[in-house]
């Protein structure tokens, strides 16, 4: 009775032996466990730094896009005055050329009406000095042949007359032609003067030709601007995803803790473990298995595939 009691003392002995074993096993392996849990919020603190410099990237991009808008805009607004200013100088050219179809029709009609004036002013002026002084004293009726002298100085006379007054037309015709070509050589003039000169017709050629290369510089601009808003709108995407499986990580991650902590709660029943126990001859425990294996496996299969994610944003 005695020597069972001392086998039974010694048997709970090694028991309590092994279960300190046991618990300083599982405290090494909780050591473990915290470890990997700093290790943990190091590289996801790690991981919010660089998504922080990311985010500062972004934001970089965005002020510089916003910059190129902005000047973008302006160079449109450059085109829009520069449009304006020429169609204000092809309007302007459009009126002069229509004034100066119409300034022939009027210098025409004027001419001929200068002319009409004159010559009935000039017959005016005739009839006026044949009443002053009449030559043929009798005109109600015919001459006679009596007295040939006269009748011929009167027909000279009328003739001469005659000749005088389209002489004076031809002379009125000549001034008013004269007038007239003087009067369109100081509107050409004029319109000479008032017409662009070379010194206008360089600067529309250069405003051309800064139009033409603001033009060029505002679709590169705008296509830049349109990849840049391509670039960002892919690195939101690959943010989130990145993001997104972190997260599943670390619900595996944990979720695999606590299935491991829930089964190191399980109670252990001595007795039964007692008839487990395999022995040597010298009464020696031998445990070839390694339970914790392939958590352990797990675990660092989970932590490179964080490490990989890492790497897959700071790619990004």
């Amino acid at each position: 009775m005695a020597q069972s009691q001392i086998l039974e003392q010694n048997q709970l002995r090694r028991v309590i032996i092994e279960a300190d074993k046991e618990k300083m096993k599982q405290r090494k392996e909780l050591e473990n466990l915290v470890q990997q849990r700093d290790f943990l919020d190091n590289f996801q603190k790690k991981l919010n730094d660089e998504i922080v410099l990311l985010y500062e990237k972004l934001k970089i991009q965005s002020s510089a896009l916003s910059k190129g808008e902005m000047q973008y805009q302006d160079r449109i607004e450059d085109i829009r005055v520069l449009k304006l200013e020429i169609k204000k100088l092809r309007s302007e050219k459009a009126l002069l050329q229509t004034e100066t179809r119409n300034i022939a029709k009027l210098k025409a009609e004027v001419f001929y009406l200068q002319k009409e004036y004159l010559r009935e002013t000039t017959k005016v002026k005739v009839l006026e000095e044949e009443l002053e002084s009449p030559m043929n004293v009798h005109r109600w009726r015919k001459l006679a042949a009596a007295d040939p002298t006269s009748f011929e100085l009167i027909t000279k006379t009328q003739t001469l007359q005659k000749r005088l007054i389209a002489k004076t037309e031809e002379v009125v015709e000549k001034e008013l032609l004269l007038q007239q070509t003087k009067k369109l050589y100081e509107e050409v003039k004029e319109m000479l003067r008032r017409a662009p000169g070379p010194e206008v017709l360089m600067n529309l050629r250069k405003f051309k030709e800064a139009l033409r290369y603001k033009t060029r510089e505002a679709k590169a601009l705008a296509s830049e601007l349109n990849m840049y808003h391509s670039q960002i709108n892919e690195y939101k995407l690959e943010i989130e995803r990145l993001n997104k499986e972190i997260q599943d990580l670390k619900k595996k991650f944990y979720s695999k803790i606590q299935r491991k902590n829930n089964n190191k709660i399980i109670p252990i029943d001595i007795k039964k473990n007692i008839g487990n126990i395999k022995r040597t001859g010298g009464g020696f425990k031998f445990d070839l298995q390694n339970p914790h294996h392939e958590e352990s496996e797990e675990m660092y299969s989970l932590t490179e595939q964080v490490v990989n994610s890492n790497n897959n944003l700071v790619t990004v």
